[in-house]
């Protein structure tokens, strides 16, 4: 039962994961991707990513206590069962180093900028991992604890800049065409695949009262919040957009001074950094889960013994350089990021239409919960 969350405590974490690595540095490249037109591609991912939550949660209403494992198990065999998972746990590895590392130059900038990557990784691993330890509903219940405030600080931070209002603004009709366009969506695909961690704990998740709305009134909201940041820079940067490189901070750190305070952009770190440590400590949950599909194995200490590790060593030889994190992101990861953004769905969704005959074939099959609406 402590792998058993809530349809609150998963409603928040949506609401949470779909903040990922957005805040920081996105802005300014698809800004440079496409120019205003940046608007028009969030937005069109949004839409395909609460399209995905929608139909995650007819899948889990479907397929109320069985695992994305069994679930798979009906359509393909055990081999590409493990193909799945190992691109799932490579994506989700890669994902928890290149939040850490995104943090860790935004902390830097805004903070301490002779901060050392020893003393940060001190101060963060143990805590992701004391999450994950501790099972998701001890998890979910610490975001539970925290949410209204992160929530609360995200929406202070976004409009702040409000106070120096003035002849600014953007047409969105100046950008670099469909080019641009497929080239913001297709090369920063990587930074979006929100709601992907939910497949892997669909099997943990409670279906009560009003659970699909929940889950999208929550996600609607915080795309709504990311939307609002994001034309709210460009509103005040314009054509400079993509020489910033940290858009909440930028935000506030334009903002003239409030009451005569000084240093407002220290308020984007706290929102920021508590982001970090759900995000993280979720992928870190999630590519546990693909290790114990991978190895067949119900060892909670060793997955994570072996991932920490792993994570490490990829941070030391590839990530903690930012250039050399920016040009994996956009040349290498992004293909990464369309198999999981699109086609993994693209497949669940192509057995969940046109293979319904075979679900009796499930070993596992409970009885399926209906009568749910969002």
């Amino acid at each position: 039962m402590k792998e058993m969350i809530s349809t609150r405590q998963t409603a928040f974490f949506c609401s949470i994961m779909l903040f990922a690595s957005k805040l920081i540095i996105l802005p300014s490249l698809l800004f440079k991707a496409n120019g205003y037109g940046a608007i028009l591609c969030l937005g069109f991912i949004f839409l395909t990513e609460l399209l995905i939550l929608y139909f995650f949660i007819k899948l889990k209403e479907k397929y109320n206590n069985n695992s994305l494992k069994e679930i798979l198990s009906m359509y393909i065999n055990k081999f590409f069962i493990k193909v799945v998972f190992i691109i799932l746990f490579i994506f989700f590895i890669i994902k928890l180093d290149y939040v850490l590392q995104e943090n860790f130059h935004y902390l830097k900038l805004a903070l301490y900028d002779k901060a050392t990557i020893l003393v940060y990784l001190i101060c963060i691993i143990p805590v992701i991992n004391a999450l994950v330890y501790k099972g998701l509903k001890a998890f979910g219940r610490s975001l539970e604890v925290f949410y209204y405030v992160i929530i609360s600080g995200i929406v202070i931070c976004s409009a702040i800049w409000i106070s120096s209002l003035a002849n600014f603004g953007f047409n969105i009709y100046e950008n670099n065409g469909l080019i641009g366009f497929f080239n913001g969506v297709y090369n920063y695909s990587f930074w979006f695949c929100d709601f992907i961690f939910l497949f892997i704990i669909i099997d943990k998740i409670k279906i009560e009262n009003n659970y699909g709305r929940k889950l999208m009134r929550y996600s609607i909201f915080s795309a709504s919040v990311c939307f609002f940041i994001f034309f709210s820079f460009y509103y005040v940067y314009q054509s400079v957009s993509f020489f910033q490189s940290s858009a909440l901070y930028d935000l506030i750190q334009f903002a003239s001074r409030i009451g005569y305070v000084g240093k407002l952009d220290i308020l984007a770190l706290y929102p920021i950094m508590f982001i970090m440590f759900f995000q993280c400590a979720m992928f870190l949950y999630c590519s546990k889960e693909c290790y114990k599909v991978i190895l067949n194995t119900k060892n909670e200490v060793q997955p994570l013994f072996f991932i920490n590790i792993l994570a490490i060593l990829l941070y030391y030889f590839f990530i903690q350089n930012p250039d050399n994190l920016l040009t994996y992101s956009t040349s290498l990861f992004n293909h990464l990021g369309v198999i999981v953004e699109y086609l993994l769905p693209l497949l669940l969704f192509i057995f969940f239409v046109f293979n319904k005959n075979k679900e009796q074939n499930l070993v596992y099959k409970k009885k399926i919960i209906k009568n749910y609406k969002i």
